[in-house]
């Protein structure tokens, strides 16, 4: 696999588990939620508008409630819906507990308007406007469908006045809330727009840092960090690395012949034939005009040697016809070996071995021998 696209998929299963472990955290919050409800409606037990068995019969079914939607986000489930945080259903299911509550206890309905404007607290987290109007629509049906229930089976157990007085103030706070809500919403939406904008915007200028425009190569100082880092890698484990440099012969006779439009399309040709030839630990990356700096880890000169051999057979053997017909290139190479000494000096031998490419007829692989063999 390219390791590119290895990365990307790396970094979209973090993504995903880390939106899966915020919906998990809301859904905890809605558990902590539930649990100050719990205490509320334990008031009505102490006032006697509700019995224990009625009390612990309600806890029971909330735990119960609970736990399926624990498993179902434990499980990744919840990832198998059209809104994975499942808000509105955990909304339905406090209404519906809510309503039953309501219904069961004998007085302090009101109090127990409050449940439900935090049941759509949480909905400022996903929901539009049109969704929030569908769940008031269902809540206050829901509350209308229990005082009927109230007037049919149990009419001495409430004042009418006073329900229908709670459900027109349902009736109209919860729209309310719900235009509140669907505003939170869309700004947080714009919020986080413009947070991948930015994220997105800073990946770009991180990337041009560290990137050569032309040939899409590491530039000069992104390789000379990593050319730092193998450095310490190789000094501190003991580890041979090779480095190659690769200048493009007579490279300024293809822009006097061709024009400078031609000698950028050669190196842009260049730096894809030579990515394609390289191993999967090497990198490279543009050192200035028509030479490249290549680092080889774990490397010794034998097989950078044959590495680089192969990167000059592939340039010569490429037609640019794009420029002209039959137009080929030629590269010297110069290759040191990493042998406890400074950067600057591995470079050196590695220019010198370079020249004397050049010097020998050029369109060929020259490798500078070790001080200390």
């Amino acid at each position: 696999m390219d390791p590119q696209a290895l990365i990307t998929e790396e970094s979209e299963d973090s993504r995903l588990a880390g939106a899966q472990r915020l919906r998990f955290k809301r859904f905890m919050m809605a558990v902590a939620s539930y649990a100050a409800g719990t205490l509320m409606i334990g008031l009505l037990v102490w006032l006697d508008y509700l019995t224990a068995s009625q009390y612990l019969f309600f806890i029971s079914l909330m735990i119960a409630i609970n736990s399926l939607f624990f498993l179902l986000f434990k499980t990744g489930l919840n990832l198998r819906f059209n809104d994975p945080s499942l808000t509105s259903l955990q909304i339905i299911a406090s209404t519906v507990l809510t309503i039953q509550i309501s219904y069961m206890a004998s007085d302090g309905r009101g109090m127990l308007l409050l449940i439900y404007l935090v049941a759509h607290i949480f909905g400022a987290f996903r929901l539009t406007f049109r969704q929030f109007l569908l769940l008031d629509a269902f809540t206050i049906s829901a509350y209308a469908l229990m005082l009927s229930l109230l007037v049919q089976n149990r009419p001495e157990a409430i004042d009418l006045k006073l329900e229908l007085l709670h459900w027109g103030a349902l009736c109209i706070t919860l729209p309310c809330f719900a235009l509140l809500g669907a505003y939170l919403n869309r700004l947080r939406e714009r919020l986080r727009e413009r947070n991948n904008n930015l994220n997105q915007a800073l990946k770009k200028i991180q990337e041009l840092a560290i990137t050569d425009e032309l040939t899409g190569l590491a530039n000069r100082r992104s390789i000379m960090e990593q050319l730092a880092n193998e450095w310490e890698r190789s000094k501190r484990n003991q580890r041979p690395f090779c480095i190659a440099l690769i200048d493009i012969d007579f490279f300024k006779e293809i822009n006097d012949t061709y024009g400078h439009l031609a000698g950028d399309t050669v190196l842009q040709q260049f730096s894809s034939l030579v990515s394609q030839e390289l191993r999967s630990p090497d990198k490279i990356g543009r050192y200035g005009g028509e030479e490249f700096l290549l680092i080889m880890p774990d490397t010794h000169v034998s097989e950078a040697e044959k590495v680089a051999d192969r990167i000059r057979r592939t340039i010569s053997q490429h037609e640019h016809g794009n420029i002209a017909p039959g137009l080929t290139i030629q590269v010297s190479i110069g290759i040191a070996e990493y042998d406890n000494q400074p950067i600057q000096e591995i470079i050196k031998r590695a220019d010198l071995a370079l020249y004397q490419s050049k010097n020998s007829g050029r369109n060929r692989v020259s490798v500078h021998p070790l001080e200390n063999p």
